[in-house]
């Protein structure tokens, strides 16, 4: 095995959707280099991939229409709801195609006369910039009745245990890491979705309110996520 794979142990699972290529895992070149436990392959985005998922990545054997419009369909339906990092591999794309893809959320396009190395380390780099490098194995947060297990990416209320999607546990980490912070809705933005997306407040308190409902906490009175009017949000772990 190679000397950088040793140094730099893959970290992340794949879901590899095949378009107008032979649904075949051991086809994609960097394949070898990685567990095979880290590689699966999915028909569709949805939302048990989203949780379970670290990278998505389209398999292409041809780029005709119908092709295109199914990528530019899973690229809508997730960014509708999640920044789960996705990339092309296979055949290349035009420029316009590219650009049309990247507008639509695509993080990446590889190209198979990259070195496996040259990928591995673009998908390392994406997975690290969205908050899906594994967690160590003591990140646990109680508040109240509530219990956040960053490592499983899990979240308990009152016994009833369900997963994060990638947005909630991103906001969650921020928060965390930022206990009494005043936080702008713009660095809430930034963070979260990525600072080369165009701001939008409305995803903000979409997901604050979601974060309130799914820690136990109440908007009215809370006593987690504090609101500042007109300023941010800090988030007030009393419990540590």
């Amino acid at each position: 095995m190679p000397a950088f794979i040793k140094n730099q142990p893959w970290v992340g699972k794949i879901g590899c959707i095949f378009l107008g290529a032979p649904v075949d895992l051991m086809s994609i070149s960097f394949a070898e280099e990685i567990p095979d436990e880290h590689l699966q392959v999915l028909t569709e985005i949805n939302n048990a991939s989203i949780h379970q998922l670290d990278i998505i990545l389209f398999v292409l054997g041809k780029a005709d229409q119908a092709i295109m419009d199914r990528v530019f369909t899973e690229l809508k339906l997730l960014r509708a709801q999640d920044t789960l990092p996705v990339a092309t591999y296979g055949i290349a794309l035009e420029s316009h195609e590219k650009v049309a893809l990247i507008n639509a959320g695509l993080n990446e396009c590889l190209s198979p006369n990259e070195s496996p190395r040259e990928m591995l380390a673009k998908m390392r780099a994406l997975i690290r910039r969205y908050g899906f490098e594994k967690a160590p194995a003591s990140e646990i947060m109680q508040l109240g009745d509530c219990v956040i297990d960053f490592t499983k990416h899990t979240i308990s209320l009152n016994g009833e245990t369900s997963n994060l999607s990638p947005i909630e546990y991103r906001l969650l980490k921020y928060f965390e890491k930022n206990k009494g912070v005043l936080l702008t809705q713009q660095q809430i933005f930034s963070h979260v979705w990525g600072v080369d997306k165009p701001f939008n407040s409305h995803y903000v308190v979409l997901y604050i309110g979601k974060i309130r409902k799914r820690i136990g906490d109440v908007a009215s009175n809370p006593q987690w996520i504090v609101s500042d009017k007109g300023l941010g949000y800090r988030f007030m772990d009393n419990s540590i």
